[in-house]
């Protein structure tokens, strides 16, 4: 891609047409890393100069803010502005994800790398039932609980904290025709893995055991292994499945270890197999993930 010098003080329309061909979005990590890298210290370059030689207002604040947007996409998910992610299912339909900002202590407002997986590779494990009811744990955008109400017809219950559940539903009511077409459901409720409802008194959408919980990113923190666990045994019918996928983060191989350990001790047995998935905005981050299917022993 051809950039124009900073030093050349380049006009209004030259900047632009070359910032309407820089990869941006979803397709932001569509180009190579040395071509990646160029194209950052060029926009970095342009927003140092305040581009003062271009003397209508209008048409620099325009050119500052897309050259600031083009840069915080590329700073990471931190710095990402919210945003519509569009995710294709294994029947070519299109979930719509709205994601807002992120903060430290939002990370369920961003779809992980494991749940686009899980999403797609749910039906080639079950079959269509909608007389499944299945609870997801840390749901954050509800994208697998809409493509599993839809795919599978599943009676979806979705959770996550209070600060996230305003956006799962958002998304919910956005894909609503998909959810419903197979006779589907998604409620979204919330869940506080610290401080789950009592046993003597639960809700009414925790009445009844679940056929399957789902789970998909939940060992990524210290003793979150452990609290899933717990909620599993607690939330699960006698004969019911957990299915988890969460990616193999080198800086979580020591919490994974514990999480799979635990399961065993537990009585669980498990289906399990490896794939590769996408950890940030594109295939510039690749992460493999660890997908399982847990069965207790004495029900196999």
């Amino acid at each position: 891609m051809d950039l124009p010098s900073v030093k050349a003080n380049p006009p209004f329309q030259q900047i632009k047409a070359v910032l309407e061909k820089i990869p941006s979005g979803d397709h932001v990590w569509d180009l190579d890393g040395d071509e990646e890298k160029r194209i950052l210290n060029w926009l970095v370059k342009l927003i140092a100069t305040n581009m003062e030689w271009i003397e209508n207002t209008d048409e620099r604040e325009d050119l500052l803010v897309t050259v600031c947007q083009m840069i915080a996409e590329r700073s990471g998910r931190m710095a990402a502005p919210t945003k519509v992610r569009k995710f294709t299912m294994g029947n070519h339909k299109e979930i719509r994800i709205l994601e807002p900002s992120l903060t430290y202590d939002t990370l369920g407002f961003k779809t992980w790398g494991s749940a686009p997986l899980l999403s797609a590779h749910l039906p080639e494990w079950e079959t269509p039932d909608p007389s499944i009811r299945a609870l997801e744990l840390g749901s954050g955008t509800g994208l697998l609980g809409i493509s599993a109400a839809h795919q599978l017809g599943w009676q979806m219950v979705c959770t996550d904290l209070p600060e996230i559940v305003k956006n799962m539903e958002h998304n919910v009511l956005e894909n609503e025709s998909l959810v419903q077409e197979n006779s589907g459901s998604v409620e979204c409720h919330v869940l506080d893995w610290m401080n789950p409802p009592s046993t003597d008194h639960p809700p009414a959408w925790l009445e009844r055991p679940f056929e399957r919980v789902i789970a998909s990113d939940c060992v990524y923190e210290t003793n979150f292994g452990r609290l899933a666990i717990a909620l599993f045994l607690k939330y699960l019918a006698k004969d019911g499945i957990v299915i988890t996928e969460y990616p193999l983060r080198h800086t979580h191989l020591g919490e994974i270890a514990e999480f799979e350990e635990l399961m065993q001790k537990a009585g669980f047995i498990r289906d399990t197999g490896e794939e590769i998935g996408q950890e940030d905005f594109g295939s510039r981050y690749p992460v493999t993930c660890r997908w399982s299917r847990w069965k207790y022993s004495n029900s196999v």
